[in-house]
């Protein structure tokens, strides 16, 4: 009989009046579990995608290094007369390219600290050393002393890094394969 007459009693704008048996703390305890779901599902995610990076194949230093400098010669600078911004990426891809390789911290160092963190570490080969010597200072010159390099200076610098990466490939890889992809 009671709910019979809370049936007539019944009007559809009258607020719903909530059971004392719900607990008052519901809707924090929702928000908890909906926030504890995302939370696993954020965790699982980064965490695949962890392990799918420590699977997949890494690609060696100097296989980056070509492909930069094939990017490089494709945006022909030196015949636009960009030689600036030529000279900071192709410092770029050789400073990195040696980070890779020989664990020197080469990008955020100037030319006399890199230098003599090279010379630390015996990495390097008196001839590469040489040779990453005359290509940093004539990278400067261009870089901060505002000199304007020839086109045949261009080509040679260029041709230094290729060289560089060339020299240094393990031996366990020809070099003359590595080479003909650039």
């Amino acid at each position: 009989p009671e709910e019979e007459a809370a049936v007539q009693d019944f009007a559809p704008d009258a607020p719903v009046p909530i059971p004392k048996h719900v607990p008052i703390m519901w809707p924090l305890m929702s928000a908890l579990a909906v926030s504890s779901l995302i939370f696993l599902y954020l965790y699982k995610k980064i965490k695949n995608q962890a392990a799918f990076a420590e699977n997949a194949p890494q690609v060696p230093p100097w296989e980056k290094a070509y492909a930069r400098l094939r990017e490089l010669d494709q945006k022909r600078l030196p015949n636009l007369g960009e030689h600036d911004l030529f000279y900071v990426e192709l410092s770029a891809i050789l400073r990195e390219y040696i980070e890779e390789r020989f664990s020197i911290r080469a990008p955020e160092l100037t030319t006399q600290e890199f230098l003599a963190e090279a010379a630390k570490t015996n990495a390097l080969s008196v001839e590469q050393q040489r040779l990453v010597v005359r290509f940093l200072l004539q990278s400067d010159k261009v870089k901060f002393a505002r000199h304007t390099p020839t086109l045949t200076e261009m080509r040679d610098a260029f041709a230094y890094v290729v060289h560089f990466v060339d020299e240094t490939i393990p031996r366990e890889i020809p070099a003359v394969e590595a080479s003909a992809t650039c």
